[in-house]
């Protein structure tokens, strides 16, 4: 009996379901805020203490040693401070599980930890002149360009979804979650922008 090829499975995005949604500026001109998925970017939490950074560094090819609250970036790769022994790395699509073995095989005497954490977050991208006015409807921090500025990073709640705020500038940011939150912050976002415009890409 002949034997069957197994069928190629292909991953969906966290967007997989999720509708396009377009909401026109009430005075005109273009969306308060644009919503996107960066789809497929690796994702990876690491624990170490500073030393160990070096090594990292090394590897990831920038600063992976993030200050309080701070993310590095080099490219489409960022650090995201989490907390004082802990930053979530953020890669291009297909390269964290190299990075992850990498990390490991250089801290393989050292106190540390690297999980790749790819498929339980997901980032959105969003872009816009009213996003911080957005996302103040629904969070407790003072989101005030003044205090949160272009690098600054915080974990926070978003209505009732735990999330990763990162400002890259101040009409673009990303907005981190879980996978399994994606649909209710999406729908969330599009819900408090109704007033300024919005567009969710799918």
């Amino acid at each position: 009996m002949a034997s069957q090829a197994k069928p190629s499975l292909q991953g969906n995005s966290a967007f997989h379901g999720i509708q396009a949604v377009s909401h026109p500026h009430p005075e005109g001109g273009k969306p308060g805020v644009v919503i996107e998925e960066v789809a497929f970017q690796g994702k990876l939490n690491l624990r170490c203490d500073a030393a160990f950074h070096k090594a990292v560094t090394k590897i990831m090819g920038f600063d992976t040693n993030a200050p309080a609250n701070r993310m590095n970036k080099a490219g489409d790769r960022l650090a995201v401070w989490l907390g004082p022994d802990e930053v979530m790395l953020l890669v291009e699509a297909g390269a964290e599980s190299a990075l992850a073995q990498q990390i490991n095989d250089a801290g393989s005497t050292t106190h540390m930890a690297v999980t790749d954490i790819t498929d339980a977050m997901t980032t959105l991208k969003l872009t816009g002149e009213s996003i911080r006015t957005v996302l103040a409807k629904g969070c407790a921090l003072d989101l005030h360009k003044d205090h949160f500025k272009a690098g600054d990073v915080a974990q926070t709640i978003l209505s009732h979804a735990g999330v990763t705020l990162i400002c890259c500038a101040d009409d673009s940011w990303l907005v981190l979650c879980r996978t399994s939150f994606t649909d209710y912050v999406v729908s969330y976002l599009a819900d408090a922008a109704l007033d300024c415009g919005c567009q969710v890409k799918v």
